[in-house]
């Protein structure tokens, strides 16, 4: 198992905060390295899933702008989203889109029969905690697994690598029925370009 924390235990960095995420800006996903192969990725997934696992809604967690639930629409079940983000929350309903703001660890959340929490466990100071509280027994996760305690997102809390992340998610209880890849253009952290790559996981319990 390869898990790395990237902050001093018994601290809470001010990067994991809600008022961290509330005014963190809105970043157009054109200009964010890896968004469109990891959504495109984690879109996939879900219907895949769906399409085994059939549900009658779901929920997109930490959803940013609504971009995974713009490329679900055609579903045609009830799908919504929570971010803490003021102006992802703005361009998402702008876009059409049934996205609240709220605070996930929080604030209460209406939840789908599937979960979904894509690049949102890293940024937690526990995420071990959140997977156990999820209140279904669908669930999909990502995040990148390219990173490591050398590099890494400078607002990440955690990294892991493909086993880890399973080791992490079956640890909560869950069950994993498919795990998959994809890459992803380089990008530079800690002064340090790497090719990145990330990481979705389907479970159920």
């Amino acid at each position: 198992m390869s898990e790395w924390r990237l902050f001093e235990p018994g601290t809470v960095p001010f990067f994991t905060t809600t008022e961290f995420f509330t005014e963190h800006p809105w970043i157009d996903p054109v200009h964010q390295l890896g968004h469109a192969e990891r959504t495109a990725m984690v879109a996939g997934l879900v219907r895949e899933f769906v399409a085994q696992h059939p549900v009658t809604s779901l929920v997109d967690l930490g959803c940013g702008d609504g971009s995974l639930l713009g490329q679900l629409r055609d579903l045609t079940i009830p799908m919504w989203g929570y971010d803490a983000g003021t102006q992802n929350v703005e361009q998402a309903t702008a876009a059409g889109l049934d996205v609240r703001q709220a605070d996930l660890l929080s604030d209460t959340l209406e939840f789908g029969e599937l979960i979904i929490a894509t690049e949102v466990v890293e940024h937690l100071v526990d995420p071990y905690a959140f997977i156990r509280a999820l209140p279904s027994h669908k669930l999909i996760l990502s995040s990148p697994s390219a990173e490591d305690s050398d590099w890494h997102y400078e607002h990440h809390a955690w990294a892991w690598d493909m086993e880890g992340y399973a080791d992490m998610v079956t640890a909560c209880g869950w069950s994993i029925v498919k795990h998959v890849e994809c890459d992803a253009p380089a990008n530079v952290h800690n002064g340090i370009q790497r090719p990145q790559r990330f990481q979705a996981l389907a479970a159920i319990n």
